[in-house]
C-alpha cells in the first residue's frame, strides 16, 4: 500500500518517533516524515508509505502554517517553553501597531541563522546536541521565505504581552529564530509558545489523524485514510497515458515523444488509464515528455493468496468488485483487476473479480462464432495471479438476461455481492439490452454510497488492448504479439483423444487434442510450444489444420509432439502454452518428404524456446 498520512503530532514526540509508530502497521513499506517538526510543536505531520517516500522531496519543499503565541520579554536556552525560561524585559509593554510594521518587514525573503537548538548539521553533528553539550558554533545565515504573518490575536499589556500569530513560510524557516528576531527589532526578547503546524501545502490540520485512530483504523484492516500520491502534487496537470509501449517507455525513464499540446517547460503528473501514478515528467518543446521521477515499479506478478475463493453465486462480505467478461484477462483487465485489489486493501474490503459464464455473446448466440480465448480454470489462474481474494463465474441465463441495469445494481451487486466499490471498463455495458454502462452505473451507485470507477482505454500502437485484437493476432500466427497483449502465453487446453498414429509410424509420435467447443484456436500452421502435463513440462511441436498431405478435406486437428519424451498421454489433460509459429501449414509430396519437414520444424523448435516460463512471460 502506498500514500500520505495525514498525522497530528502529539506533543513530546519527534518526527522520527512518528515515523516509528507507523512503521508497524507497514512492516514492508519504506515510511518517511516530510519535514521535522520540533518535539515541543503539534500540529500537521505528513508521512509518506511506500511510493509516496518519493514524493518526500516535494513535499518537504511545500510552504508551511505555523499558529504560535510570540510571548515578549521572556527568554530560554531552546527559545520556548520547553527550556529554561528567564524573564528578561517584564516592564516591557507592546504597540499592535508597532508590531505589525515589524512583522511586515520580515515578509518575502530574509536571511536567518538557524538556532544552536535546530537539526541543522555541522561537520554531520546536530546542533542541538552540541547545545546540549554547552557548546556554541558559528552558523551561516541561510535564505528562507516567509509568505506571511497574520496578528490573530493580541495581548499588549505587560508583563509579557503576548502576540498569537499565523505564520506561512518556506522549508527550513525556523519559527523561534524567528520570534527571537522580530522580538530584538522591537527592543527586547521572546519565546515561542503553543507552537501547531496547522498546514503543509495543500494539508490541513483538520484532516490530521491521532496515532490512536491511525493504529485503530490499520488493526481494522482498514487503510482508506492513505491519501494518494496525487495529493502530493494537487495543482501539477495530469497527463493520462493510456498505450502500453508508452507506460513501459516512461517506467524505464525514456522520453515519450509528440504531445505537442502541452505547455512549454511545464512539469506532468504521468498516470495509467486507472489513474494509478507512473512518473513526473519535464515537457521539452519539440520533443515530448521526459519522466525524471518515476513512481512506480513494474509490478511482478503475485502469488495467489492462500484462501483465494471460487465463490457462488452469494458474496462473502463488504467487497470492491471489478466487473466485466474479462475474456483473456488481458494486459487492459490486469490494469483495471490491480487497480480494484489496490483499492480493496486500502480499504479493507474482500477484493472480488465477477465475470459471467456463458459470456453473454455465447448465451446470444448458442450456435454462433463467439469463441473464448481461455476456459475457466484458466481464467481463475490468472485472475489469482493478480492478487485478489476471489472469482465468482456468475451464470448467465434468460433470468439475468432479461434483468434491468436497476435490478442487477441492486439484486446482485448490492443484496449479493455487497459491492463497496465497482470497476468497470470505460466501455462495460450490462442490463437487458446492453442498457446499462460506466456512467449510469457510476450515477446510480452513488445515491447507495457506493463509488464506481471507469478505467479509460490501454491502448497499444494506437488501438486498444482488446480480445478481438488478440484472437486477430493468433489467427494471423502472430504469437508474440498476441501474448504481449495478454501479458502472458496463450494457453488451449484439452483432453487427448487418439488419432490415426500416423506420427508414430513415421517417429514422430502426437497427441490429438481434443479441444473444448467455443475454445479459440489460432490459425493453421506449425507452432513451438510448452506442453504442460501429469508428469511434467516438455518443450514441443505441432500441428493446427487439416493435414493436407494426408488427404483432402480433412477435419482440422491440434496435434502436440512432445520433443525428446514419450508419454502415454491418451485419455489425460495437457495444455500448450505458445510461444511462436514456425511456419504455414503446407501438403508435401509424400510421407517422406513430411518426415525430413517435421525433423527441421522440431529443430526450429528448440531453438525458438526460450528457458521455460509457462504461467507468466518476460515481455
Amino acid at each position: 500500500m502506498d500514500g500520505f498520512i495525514i498525522v497530528h503530532k502529539p506533543k513530546d514526540f519527534t518526527s522520527h518517533d512518528v515515523v516509528n509508530v507507523i512503521r508497524r502497521h507497514f512492516r514492508k513499506q519504506k515510511v518517511g516524515h516530510t519535514g521535522t517538526l520540533d518535539p515541543g510543536a503539534t500540529g500537521v505531520l505528513p508521512v509518506c508509505v511506500g511510493k509516496a517516500t518519493k514524493l518526500q522531496d516535494q513535499m518537504m519543499a511545500m510552504a508551511k502554517t505555523y499558529r504560535c503565541d510570540l510571548v515578549f520579554g521572556l527568554d530560554s536556552d531552546t527559545l520556548d517553553r520547553d527550556g529554561d525560561v528567564t524573564a528578561t524585559d517584564p516592564g516591557f509593554s507592546l504597540d499592535g501597531g508597532g508590531l505589525r510594521e515589524v512583522l511586515a518587514s520580515f515578509q518575502g525573503e530574509i536571511e536567518q541563522v538557524p538556532p544552536m537548538v535546530s537539526a541543522v548539521k555541522i561537520a554531520g553533528v546536530p546542533l542541538y546536541k552540541l547545545a546540549r553539550k554547552g557548546e556554541e558554533v558559528e552558523r551561516k545565515p541561510r535564505r528562507v521565505t516567509v509568505y506571511g504573518i497574520e496578528v490573530l490575536a493580541l495581548k499588549e499589556a505587560a508583563p509579557f504581552p503576548t502576540a498569537t500569530v499565523a505564520i506561512t513560510c518556506s522549508k527550513g524557516t525556523y519559527v523561534r529564530a524567528l520570534a527571537k528576531d522580530i522580538a530584538a527589532k522591537l527592543g527586547t526578547t521572546a519565546i515561542v509558545d503553543h507552537l501547531v503546524r496547522t498546514a503543509t501545502g495543500p494539508f490541513r490540520l483538520d484532516q490530521a489523524l491521532s496515532l490512536e485512530t491511525i493504529a485503530e483504523r490499520a488493526e481494522n484492516g482498514d487503510f482508506s485514510f492513505l491519501l494518494p500520491l496525487r495529493a502530493a502534487v494537487p495543482e501539477m496537470p495530469v497527463v493520462t497515458v493510456g498505450d502500453i509501449a508508452e507506460i513501459r517507455a516512461v517506467l524505464a525513464g525514456n522520453l515519450l515523444p509528440g504531445y505537442g499540446d502541452l505547455a512549454a517547460e511545464q512539469t506532468y503528473f504521468l498516470e495509467d488509464p486507472a489513474h494509478d501514478p507512473l512518473a513526473l515528467a519535464h515537457f521539452i518543446p519539440g520533443l515530448g515528455l521526459k519522466p525524471y521521477k518515476i513512481l512506480r515499479e513494474r509490478e511482478e506478478e503475485r502469488e495467489p493468496k492462500a484462501g483465494f475463493l471460487l465463490v457462488d453465486t452469494e458474496g462473502t462480505g463488504d467487497a470492491a468488485i471489478a466487473l466485466g467478461n474479462f475474456d483473456g484477462v488481458h494486459r487492459g483487465h490486469q490494469l483495471l483487476i490491480r487497480a480494484m485489489r489496490q483499492s480493496a486493501e486500502k480499504k479493507g474490503l474482500a477484493s472480488l473479480v465477477l465475470t459471467f459464464d456463458p459470456h453473454p455473446k455465447q448465451f446470444f448466440r448458442p450456435e454462433g462464432d463467439c469463441f473464448t480465448l481461455q476456459q475457466k480454470a484458466d481464467k481463475a489462474v490468472q485472475v489469482a495471479r493478480l492478487g485478489v481474494d476471489g472469482l465468482c463465474f456468475y451464470p448467465f441465463d434468460a433470468a439475468l438476461s432479461q434483468m434491468t441495469p436497476e435490478d442487477f445494481l441492486a439484486e446482485v451487486l448490492i443484496r449479493r455481492f455487497h459491492a463497496k466499490e465497482i470497476f468497470v471498463g470505460y466501455d462495460f455495458k450490462f442490463g437487458r439490452g446492453g442498457a446499462g454502462n460506466g456512467p449510469w452505473l457510476r450515477e446510480e451507485a452513488a445515491r447507495q454510497g457506493i463509488a464506481v470507477h471507469i478505467v479509460e482505454q490501454v491502448a497499444y500502437r494506437g488501438e486498444a488492448v482488446s480480445s478481438s485484437r488478440i484472437k486477430a493476432a493468433l489467427t494471423a500466427g502472430d504469437v508474440g504479439f498476441a501474448n504481449f497483449l495478454l501479458g502472458y502465453r496463450f494457453l488451449l487446453r484439452g483432453r487427448v483423444v487418439a488419432g490415426k498414429r500416423l506420427g508414430r509410424t513415421l517417429g514422430f509420435p502426437t497427441a490429438n487434442l481434443a479441444v473444448p467447443p467455443r475454445q479459440f484456436v489460432p490459425g493453421p500452421g506449425v507452432y513451438a510450444f510448452w506442453v504442460e502435463t501429469e508428469a511434467g513440462i516438455f518443450p514441443g511441436v505441432g500441428n493446427i489444420g487439416s493435414r493436407p498431405t494426408l488427404g483432402e478435406n480433412l477435419p482440422p486437428t491440434v496435434e502436440a509432439h512432445l520433443i525428446d519424451a514419450d508419454l502415454d498421454l491418451y485419455g489425460r489433460e495437457i495444455a500448450l502454452a505458445f510461444v511462436a509459429k514456425i511456419r504455414d501449414e503446407q501438403k508435401f509430396p509424400d510421407l517422406e518428404a513430411l518426415k525430413a519437414q517435421i525433423e527441421c520444424d522440431k529443430e526450429k523448435a528448440l531453438e525458438i524456446l526460450p528457458p521455460l516460463i509457462v504461467n507468466g512471460i518476460d515481455v
